[in-house]
């Protein structure tokens, strides 16, 4: 059956010249090749998930619509009437509702229209079981066989109807699409085109700009040169004449000079030959003086040689015991160090293998032995410097003292008293060389002091702030953790309590239905026993007819039926071509 429009228009086609149905083809052919050639271009992988999601989405809801209507189009043909509000109703619900919903529309008067109506549903609904196996499976054999055996319902007609209108709108819609990407394409190209003509004449402005700009550089250079030429001779001329001022200056002094010195010669020979006198004088005075007071102290220089010989030999015995003794320290602020690190790893170790309160006691206890090993350090650094105090002094007298018996041997003699002044000269150098360098020495114990006390300070306030780390993110990490345990808990509960209500409902209202069509039927029964084997044997014919992929009313004179155990009901309960 078709209207008289379709079958005008199958027949138009079918009469379409081969020239015209060629180039149909063709055109169908470069739009689906420009289809996929465009989707390949444009599209990514997370547009097509998207798609197919959504697509999968529609098509399983339409699967669902157009058995909900085949079945409604098969009930109104016993008289079923239903609303466009009653359809939407029914199609917004679950499978299951709908099931009960459509059992409830069944029509109540004669047991006959009854059998017959439920009976062209069972094989409506085998036949769309297995045309959606078919399609699934990908067998159109399969869902050949099943339209074949479905021409006698008559829903073999809506079929390829819905077909028809379905594959009319997905062409529509892919029209849509084109006619959209098009003009989006359009627009995007458009701004391409705007951008790129844009972009030329700014290059153009840019180019021009530019060789504006060096044009007034290379003007600036030239004007600038012209300035610094002209400079530069005005200065050269002043250049030679302050010359020839400075030569005439200087030339004149000298002659004035010369013409004072021919003047006052007689006397200034007169002054020197005085003066070369009085030092002649005056160093035979000082030689007397210095061999009677050398005489004098001669014996005083023996005896202090004496004693500062016996004091050397004192001095370097001590000096040899404060060498063994800082030798010493030095090997015990070794030991001190190597125990400190070795105290510091295992420290660390311990850090990091244990947690918690464990590892904040580790830093405390790092914390005390490192202030003990800095007070031993301290304590130390105090004594070496004490005894290299000691040395150094020891050292500066004993230099002191022969640099002075030095003095008093060759104190007697001119060139004595030269190399006197010029050893005090030496000691002093040498006496600043060494405060410099003993103040460097200090300096820089001091900032390897201070360096390796930051250095300290700083490991201890990392270790501390790493524990104070930990034990916020364990915290919160544990607070989360109960907080979504607790969340799931409440959700999981809550969907399973509405899953279970919503199946005692669906179980109650299955329950009152077969007990309503169990009463109907046995009453049916009483009334008419050769109308109950027509029906039965009726329905044994229609059976063996179906395949195995067909499925059949529960036998409610079988001892176990619905009405008496609700679980064997749920478990027995006919599958839908739609479910």
């Amino acid at each position: 059956m078709c209207d008289d429009g379709k079958c005008r228009a199958g027949a138009s086609e079918a009469t379409m010249l081969p020239d015209e149905a060629d180039k149909h083809i063709n055109l169908s052919v470069g739009m689906k090749m420009a289809s996929r050639y465009i989707a390949d271009q444009m599209l990514e992988q997370r547009h097509l998930k998207v798609l197919h999601k959504t697509l999968s989405t529609a098509w399983n809801r339409t699967g669902q619509v157009q058995s909900l209507s085949a079945a409604i189009a098969l009930m109104e043909q016993y008289g079923v009437e239903l609303t466009e509000d009653e359809v939407q109703r029914i199609a917004s619900m679950e499978q299951e509702q709908q099931i009960a919903a459509l059992v409830n529309k069944m029509p109540q008067e004669s047991n006959e229209q009854f059998q017959q109506f439920f009976l062209q549903l069972q094989l409506l609904v085998s036949t769309a079981m297995r045309v959606r196996s078919g399609l699934e499976d990908g067998a159109p054999d399969k869902v050949a066989s099943a339209l074949d055996d479905a021409d006698s319902t008559g829903v073999t007609q809506h079929i390829l109807r819905m077909a028809v209108v379905q594959a009319g709108n997905e062409a529509s819609m892919q029209m849509q699409e084109y006619e959209a990407w098009v003009r989006e394409a359009d627009e995007q190209m458009a701004r391409l085109i705007r951008g790129q003509e844009d972009a030329m004449a700014a290059r153009k402005k840019l180019a021009t700009l530019q060789a504006q700009l060096q044009h007034q550089r290379d003007e600036h250079k030239e004007k600038s040169s012209k300035v610094c030429m002209n400079f530069v001779s005005g200065m050269t001329q002043q250049t030679k004449l302050a010359c020839f001022q400075g030569w005439l200056s200087c030339m004149r002094r000298a002659k004035q000079e010369g013409s004072i010195a021919r003047e006052f010669e007689e006397q200034l020979d007169d002054v020197q030959q005085r003066l070369v006198d009085y030092r002649q004088s005056s160093l035979a005075n000082v030689r007397s003086y210095l061999a009677k007071k050398a005489a004098v102290k001669e014996v005083d220089l023996v005896a202090e040689v004496l004693n500062l010989w016996y004091t050397v030999i004192i001095d370097q015995k001590e000096s040899d015991a404060l060498a063994g003794q800082v030798e010493e320290l030095s090997c015990k602020l070794a030991s001190a160090q190597g125990a400190q690190k070795e105290t510091t790893k295992r420290v660390m170790e311990r850090m990091n293998a244990a947690r918690d309160l464990s590892l904040l006691g580790q830093c405390v206890q790092c914390w005390v032995a490192e202030v003990e090993d800095s007070k031993k350090q301290g304590t130390m650094r105090d004594v070496l410097a004490d005894a290299k105090a000691r040395l150094q002094s020891f050292l500066k007298g004993k230099s002191e003292a022969s640099m002075k018996v030095l003095k008093m041997a060759l104190g007697g003699t001119e060139t004595g008293l030269l190399t006197q002044a010029l050893g005090c000269w030496k000691s002093q150098v040498l006496d600043l060389k060494k405060e410099a360098e003993l103040e460097r020495i200090v300096q820089e114990n001091a900032k390897q002091t201070a360096v390796y006390g930051d250095a300290r300070k700083a490991v201890a306030k990392a270790a501390m702030e790493k524990v104070q780390f930990y034990s916020e993110q364990s915290l919160l990490m544990e607070t989360f953790h109960n907080w979504r345990l607790d969340t799931r808990v409440e959700v999981t509960l809550q969907k399973y309590h509405a899953r279970i209500e919503a199946k005692r409902q669906q179980l109650t209202g299955v329950h009152q239905m077969f007990r309503t069509f169990a009463h109907q039927l046995e009453t049916s029964l009483k009334k008419s026993v050769d109308s109950e084997r027509t029906s039965t044997l009726r329905r044994t014919r229609t059976l063996h007819k179906a395949d195995t992929g067909s499925v059949s009313l529960p036998d409610i004179h079988k001892p176990g039926s619905p009405s008496a155990d609700p679980i064997k009901a749920e478990a027995t309960l006919p599958r839908t071509a739609w479910g």
